[in-house]
């Protein structure tokens, strides 16, 4: 096969395949360009559906925007569809006599979440636009319920729910005996629909029978006293026995209603608020036998804010008389939760009913599966209520000055917000004293609700701001920041955390002790300062027995924060500062900041408004910086005791010539062999470019070898190969034996790092990281322009041939 293709190239005109090559290029150069211009795009689409509602209705998604769709039935993980431009579109269709139920649905758009589900149009003709370059779109918890055409219950509409074919006149009258508690069947809101038409109560038609008011038990029962007899409530003012409303009768109107003539019955609905047990029900003398009495009956006949208990099989008839016995449930009877809450000291709940120093909001409700989130929702699934002229704010929150209460049926998983003042913690927070688990976000707690009345007590205290010390150096921390003028401290108080940077790098090491060299001072420890705008976790407790907290970083400050920190080691009679690494965006510099000295705490004390990593320097109370400097721009600086007078002589031994040998009286030989040694003792950290001898001595030709020593080296000819350096300690003395490599940066021509002593060192370079981008893009738009000219000059070749 390899020969056939030499053959028939060999064939072809050397213009063809230069044209061929070139077209060749060409496409290689501008095929991603052609990708940059292609619009279509890959989008997930992920659609589940509430267990049950798959049947109920469907999704639709289109690619051609709208004009043709295709039905999601099931729940579908991460389907792959292909996108042009900003064409897809999703809708959700319910089925025949069903509606969408968005209590639950949610929508989200790669990570961002669409809030309000029911106002995007997901159900409009025209369906919802995903907006384009979008990668991941999840529609989840779809669920549809049968369409209401007239909602039963207290503030229900009139529209009747059931049409039959016939038609009757009536008249009735609604008798209510009440066992416990004062207003009677009707002041527990008992009201009923008649084949869906709603009766409205004319005040003047309702009268009252009163009774005797009797002591009860918790129960509602009766307190018999002396002589098996009940004990009346006497009115402290006159000792008389009070009297209270114990039924009720309501004469209604004449309304008109349909009813099917194929048996004559008609339906009753009994709405009831959620605080109503209905013991008796009687129609035209039927006693209705079926109620819900259970906590588990009462709450499957729970729907929207109310009971509702629907009678069959009545016959049709023109007057009905119904008599009502109802009462509050007992303890085994609830079926509805219901707690207060009051931000005043002095206000009309119990002692553990308060709520000081704090907020609280009532986030979410989850009920038979449906999540219930905006203050509305809430509202409609159970009942709350704010009093005492109390302002309302979002989700039911108050300007304190009031109180609230709010229930909820039983199994409710309710999801509340409790966030303590500035400068105060929430050290309790439970219901009949238990503790609530908190959730992820701050001040979030959930709990179910259950049956009856319970308390909702949280405990808030006054704390201080709080200092966590992991240092081994540091037994003791203090922190002052102004909250009011510092944004992010709102609620809970100030928390610091000092540690031990044990996992500096070593680059990042260098650039503390250089910016602490530059001042003569030399590091002593390495520490990570960290802010907090800390918020308990309610009462828990982490196994060192501090409070678990929600903490949020404040990395800057507006206004100055004190921090005072008392070292294990004396430092008295030194100079003292801390070095702070600062960073604006990429840009990091480091600034030495100024500290107070105490004793006998041995404390230091300083402001700063950034938190990240620091360092402690130190240098003795009386020195000075030296700077020495060579013929050849190298230089050594160093801090000791001042008066002093020091010389400088640094000496590279790589590249001496023959004549610098026999003028330094080295032999040849000997020469080679030590830089051969030096070479296979310093290989694993690059190639020998330098050996020097750096001494320093005093005036008293004394040698000076402690340091630290920052060094500056000018750079060979030969050294500008490399991009990476280091300085290696070489022992000549006892056979080349070497210390870790310290790395050296480039200034200019220049080499710089810091050395702790002085005596031999090689210099290595290396060659890292990957070459230059700029320089492969110069070699394609070479490459390129000869193509493209090469193609030209073919052309017009051809164009010649063909003329002639």
């Amino acid at each position: 096969m390899i020969k056939e293709v030499r053959k028939l190239i060999k064939k072809l005109p050397i213009k063809v395949l230069s044209l061929l090559v070139v077209s060749a290029m060409l496409v290689n150069y501008f095929m991603p360009v052609l990708n940059v211009f292609a619009t279509s795009s890959t989008t997930k689409l992920t659609v589940t559906f509430r267990s049950g509602s798959e049947s109920l209705g469907k999704v639709q998604y289109s690619l051609n925007d709208g004009s043709t769709w295709t039905d999601i039935t099931n729940n579908t993980n991460e389907l792959s569809i292909t996108v042009t431009g900003n064409n897809l579109k999703l809708k959700i269709v319910p089925g025949d006599k069903k509606e969408v139920d968005y209590a639950g649905i949610e929508l989200r758009f790669d990570d961002v979440s669409q809030n309000n589900v029911s106002s995007l149009g997901l159900e409009s003709a025209g369906g919802l636009s995903v907006p384009s370059n979008i990668e991941e779109v999840k529609l989840e918890n779809v669920e549809f319920k049968e369409k209401e055409e007239s909602s039963p219950g207290v503030g229900g509409g009139d529209t009747a729910t059931y049409q039959g074919n016939g038609a009757a006149t009536l008249n009735y009258t609604i008798n209510g005996a009440i066992e416990y508690g004062e207003g009677g069947g009707y002041d527990h809101g008992i009201g009923f629909y008649i084949n869906g038409i709603r009766y409205k109560a004319d005040e003047s038609k309702v009268t009252y029978t009163e009774d005797t008011a009797y002591e009860r038990d918790e129960h509602g029962q009766i307190i018999l006293g002396n002589n098996n007899q009940p004990i009346p409530i006497l009115d402290p003012n006159t000792l008389q026995p009070m009297t209270e409303k114990t039924g009720l009768t309501i004469t209604g109107d004449t309304i008109h209603y349909d009813y099917d003539t194929n048996t004559n019955k008609v339906n009753f609905v009994f709405t009831m608020a959620p605080g109503t047990l209905m013991t008796g029900l009687a129609i035209n003398n039927k006693q209705i036998t079926n109620l819900p009495k259970t906590s588990s009956e009462l709450q499957n006949a729970y729907n929207d804010h109310k009971l509702e208990i629907e009678v069959n099989d009545i016959d049709v008839a023109s007057t009905y008389d119904i008599v009502i016995n109802a009462r509050y449930p007992n303890s085994s009877e609830e079926f509805m939760g219901n707690f207060l809450w009051d931000y005043n000291p002095q206000g009309y709940t119990g002692p553990d009913d308060k709520i000081l120093h704090g907020t609280l909001e009532l986030v979410q409700a989850k009920y038979n599966n449906h999540v219930y989130k905006t203050a509305d929702e809430i509202n409609a699934l159970g009942g709350v209520y704010i009093w005492r002229d109390a302002p309302r704010k979002d989700n039911y929150t108050d300007d304190r000055e009031g109180c609230g209460e709010a229930q909820f049926p039983k199994g409710t998983i309710l999801t509340v917000k409790i966030v303590p003042d500035a400068g105060y913690q929430l050290i309790d927070f439970g219901i009949n004293g238990g503790v609530f688990e908190p959730q992820e976000e701050i001040g979030i707690y959930s709990f179910e609700v259950q049956g009856g009345p319970f308390h909702l007590q949280a405990t808030i205290e006054e704390v201080n701001d709080e200092v966590r010390l992991a240092s081994q150096d540091i037994i003791f921390g203090s922190i002052n920041v102004d909250k009011a003028a510092n944004s992010g401290f709102d609620i809970g108080t100030a928390k610091l955390e000092v540690s031990d940077n044990t996992n500096m790098s070593a680059a990042r090491t260098k650039n503390f002790e250089d910016a602490a060299y530059e001042e003569g001072y030399t590091i002593d420890n390495l520490l990570d300062i960290s802010l907090y705008n800390s918020v308990y976790k309610g009462g828990l407790k982490d196994s060192k027995g501090n409070y678990e907290s929600w903490d949020t970083p404040i990395n800057d400050l507006s206004e100055k924060a004190s921090i005072s920190l008392s070292l294990k080691d004396d430092l008295n009679g030194k100079d003292i500062v801390v070095v702070h690494e600062k960073h604006d965006g990429n840009k990091v510099t480091y600034e030495l900041i100024d500290v107070n000295y105490t004793l006998p705490a041995n404390c230091i004390s300083f402001e700063t408004d950034s938190f990240s990593s620091y360092a402690i320097a130190t240098k003795e109370g009386n020195t000075t910086k030296y700077t020495l400097d060579d013929t050849d721009g190298n230089t050594v600086s160093f801090v000791k005791e001042p008066g002093h007078t020091y010389s400088l002589e640094i000496t590279n031994y790589v590249g001496l010539t023959d004549e610098q040998l026999e003028a330094a009286s080295i032999p040849k030989d000997y020469y080679n062999q030590m830089l051969e040694a030096i070479t296979n003792a310093t290989k694993e950290a690059g190639t020998l470019v330098g050996f020097y001898q750096i001494e320093v001595t005093d005036e008293n030709s004394n040698p000076v070898h402690n340091g630290p020593f920052k060094i500056k080296i000018k750079m060979t000819d030969d050294m500008k190969k490399y991009n990476t350096f280091k300085i290696m300690f070489v022992d000549t003395d006892n056979n080349f034996v070497t210390e870790s490599p310290i790395l050296l940066t480039k200034e200019g021509d220049y080499l710089v790092g810091t050395i702790d002593h002085l005596s031999t060192y090689a210099v290595l370079g290396s060659i890292t990281g990957n070459p230059q981008t700029g320089d492969l893009i110069y070699i394609w738009i070479g490459s390129f322009a000869v193509a493209f000219i090469v193609l030209v000059l073919i052309i017009i070749s051809m164009s010649k041939k063909a003329k002639k």
